[in-house]
């Protein structure tokens, strides 16, 4: 993922998609999750979806607030309401869902715990 694609901010995700610059504040984002589509991720806010070009791990070792929950995910903990162990999911502010591995449970778990 290049410069261009996402800067780094202590507040703030910038974020440059086909069409349009996007600056979003990290408290809204509720999780990045790889696209269907090659090498491109989705941001979901409390209000919108972003697609653009980058890679999880990149985003990931930026942003410490982040926690990989799935190879596929990438979430914002403190806007979940609901950790679901027995269907692994995580359920979020807005009512969206994501994907918890088993092997991330105890980490996620810790992680709420401290916060």
């Amino acid at each position: 993922m290049s410069n261009q694609n996402i800067k780094d901010s202590s507040d703030m995700i910038f974020i440059s998609t086909k069409f349009k610059d996007i600056c979003v504040p990290l408290d809204e984002i509720l999780y990045f999750e790889t696209s269907p589509q090659p090498h491109r991720l989705i941001l979901t806010t409390s209000t919108n979806k972003f697609e653009f070009y980058g890679r999880l791990s990149e985003i990931e070792e930026k942003y410490d607030q982040l926690i990989r929950s799935h190879k596929s995910f990438l979430v914002n903990l403190s806007n979940a309401i609901e950790l679901n162990k027995s269907n692994l999911s995580i359920k979020f502010i807005n009512g969206c869902e994501c994907y918890v591995s088993r092997r991330k449970i105890k980490k996620i778990q810790s992680f709420i715990s401290r916060n």
